[in-house]
């Protein structure tokens, strides 16, 4: 069984194309939809190449989350670095020492 064939689709298409497809040819030969007989069929088949499909799909990467953290804590770190004008003054933020006169 060709599973593109099956959801009549180019091998290789994204999942967004095989998504449509399915649900064009899920409306069309679901058995509450459809009374023929062998809609049952046809509906099992073009559930198992869906996931057939899917399956061979890699799943999209997930991000880092405590690199995102760390980034927006850099962001906030160079905001801060930026009011200050000399390299002293920073040096002492970095130190957790801030002193009103600098701000």
């Amino acid at each position: 069984m060709n599973c593109y064939e099956v959801l009549e689709v180019m091998p290789g298409a994204s999942k967004e194309v095989v998504k449509a497809a399915y649900r064009v040819l899920a409306q069309k030969y679901h058995p509450d939809k459809n009374s023929d007989p062998s809609a049952v069929d046809k509906m099992m088949e073009i559930n198992k190449a869906y996931d057939e499909i899917l399956k061979m799909k890699p799943a999209p990467k997930k991000e880092n989350k405590s690199k995102e953290k760390k980034s927006g804590v850099n962001k906030l770190y160079q905001k801060r670095c930026k009011k200050y004008e000399s390299l002293d003054e920073i040096d002492y933020f970095n130190k957790g020492i801030i002193i009103d006169t600098f701000v």
